[in-house]
């Protein structure tokens, strides 16, 4: 947290759905920090987010905002902006109009909205889009206008519910770029949810990580990546989870060496696939005497020797480099 305090700070906040239970949540956002939200589909990622807007009644728990305590206020007097996968733009209401919405959330119209509303559209690219209605517009001038319309109230915290989602992932990777320096540039707070970790590590300056309605980890985003601790969030998080002499650990696939078969301190495993890629060569593999339910092993490798070196279903040795003591429940459900 930075001398100023938390913006939002929730503590032990807890709702149900059907059976689906979320929480207890702690966690606290800096003013213009991004903390992304990691977790598997079903975790309760748009749950929290929701919970957060006021669309969803929690159970328990407090939720502060500044000052200010959110618990039974209706959304339109949270001043929370809301992002949404669909980005759920007016389908008959122009760019202009669907940015200026926003703005009417505020009260009657005056110069300084019509001011505000110019230098949004300035802000985004939309000014030559204005008249346009969001069918003829790209998926990237769509999330333009739905993060212009987000931010058009002057919200306090930004939540955004996986918006590029529906994008391929050329362009994904491309809106990745600008949505971070638009949120650099718009200094709101913004909880940011996606099950894609580039994605995370590009927009998060602090991860936290759901599982089954529960935070398993949560931190700068470095930390979490470097010390996952929980073996569930190291699966997510692309790890090799194995059981060395009893005992679980965590081995990022740079950090896993293939090798010829037999050679000492080498783990036996066979070669499922090789895919040779521009930073060299990954491998899939299974480790000898796993059970059923074991996830396969990864590994990457920018030196020889290549897959042509190891075929497919061939024997190799693999030697681990640096790892990472890890406990919990594993293997992950499911």
């Amino acid at each position: 947290m930075t001398a100023e305090g938390p913006v939002l700070e929730v503590r032990a906040l807890r709702a149900e759905s059907g059976k689906f239970a979320l929480g207890p949540i702690d966690l606290t956002l800096p003013p213009g920090e991004v903390l992304a939200v990691l977790g598997p589909n079903g975790a309760g990622k748009s749950t929290l987010l929701r919970v957060l807007a006021g669309l969803e009644p929690a159970s328990a728990g407090s939720i502060r905002l500044g000052a200010e305590e959110l618990g039974g206020l209706p959304p339109q007097r949270r001043r929370v902006g809301l992002v949404f996968q669909d980005l759920a733009l007016f389908p008959q209401r122009t760019v202009e109009q669907n940015v200026a919405y926003g703005l009417t959330l505020r009260g009657p119209w005056t110069g300084e909205k019509e001011r505000t509303l110019r230098d949004l559209l300035h802000q985004f690219n939309l000014t030559a889009l204005a008249d346009r209605l969001p069918q003829a517009l790209s998926g990237g001038e769509r999330q333009r206008v739905a993060l212009a319309r987000a931010l058009a109230p002057a919200p306090r915290l930004l939540l955004l519910d996986e918006p590029l989602a529906a994008a391929d992932p050329r362009r994904r990777r491309e809106l990745q770029g600008e949505l971070s320096e638009w949120l650099r540039l718009s200094g709101v707070p913004a909880i940011y949810v996606t099950h894609d970790l580039e994605e995370a590590l590009l927009l998060g300056d602090r991860l936290l990580m759901l599982w089954e309605g529960r935070v398993l980890r949560a931190g700068p985003a470095p930390e979490v990546l470097g010390d996952p601790g929980d073996p569930r969030v190291a699966w997510f998080l692309g790890y090799n989870v194995l059981r060395v002499e009893g005992k679980l650990r965590g081995i990022h696939p740079a950090d896993l060496i293939v090798g010829p078969p037999g050679e000492p301190e080498t783990l036996p495993a066979q070669v499922v696939r090789t895919v040779e890629t521009p930073g060299g060569t990954r491998w899939i593999l299974r480790r000898e005497g796993a059970a059923p339910g074991d996830s396969l092993l990864e590994a990457w490798s920018a030196t020889v020797p290549g897959p042509r070196a190891f075929p497919r279903g061939s024997p190799v040795g693999l030697r681990p480099g640096r790892a990472v003591p890890l406990s919990g429940p594993w293997p992950p459900p499911g």
